[in-house]
């Protein structure tokens, strides 16, 4: 039986999912983009994937929550907890978090629905991971999702690979970069 590592994925916590250890691979069907500041400058965007097909309900709502839908959503709400080499957190909007992990989290399988992979941005990511913290794990400034929105696309499938070493993160929006 072969095990997904879920890094660089997305997984929401008001709801519980078993998740597939076997499925291989997952079908993009929107993208949610995340403009993030930190200590209010420009850190640059994430863009996440988000499987609409697997998790439909899951993703409706995350998408509502992105575009501010009933009068509130991510939009100029703060990554609350950042454990580096685990996961970022996001905003507790209306009972719902996200977080996306940076190693491999099996323990959570089973757990906590996985519902997007980072497909742009882990350089990001990688910068809100960094953020010097508190000992409750807060930022001590202030990481702010200054803008959202959700993008159409047609969809397409990605791969759902485990990565045990940062040389295997996605790094395809960072070429040129040194």
């Amino acid at each position: 039986m072969k095990a997904v590592i879920w890094t660089q994925f997305i997984l929401l916590l008001c709801e519980v999912v078993v998740c597939n250890s076997q499925v291989e691979t997952a079908k993009v069907t929107k993208k949610a983009v995340f403009d993030v500041t930190i200590g209010g400058k420009n850190a640059g965007t994430i863009v996440i994937g988000l499987f609409g097909e697997v998790v439909p309900r899951t993703v409706e709502n995350f998408v509502q929550l992105t575009l501010g839908q009933n009068g509130y959503g991510y939009k100029g709400t703060k990554f609350h907890r950042v454990i580096n080499d685990f996961m970022i957190q996001g905003p507790d909007t209306n009972g719902c978090q996200f977080f996306i992990t940076l190693r491999s989290t099996d323990w959570l399988d089973g757990v906590h629905v996985v519902f997007g992979k980072i497909l742009e941005g882990m350089d990001v990511v990688r910068k809100i991971a960094s953020v010097s913290t508190s000992s409750v794990d807060a930022p001590l400034q202030d990481v702010v999702i200054s803008d959202s929105r959700v993008e159409d696309t047609a969809p397409f499938d990605v791969e759902l690979k485990g990565v045990d070493n940062p040389d295997d993160f996605d790094d395809e929006d960072e070429e040129g970069e040194e």
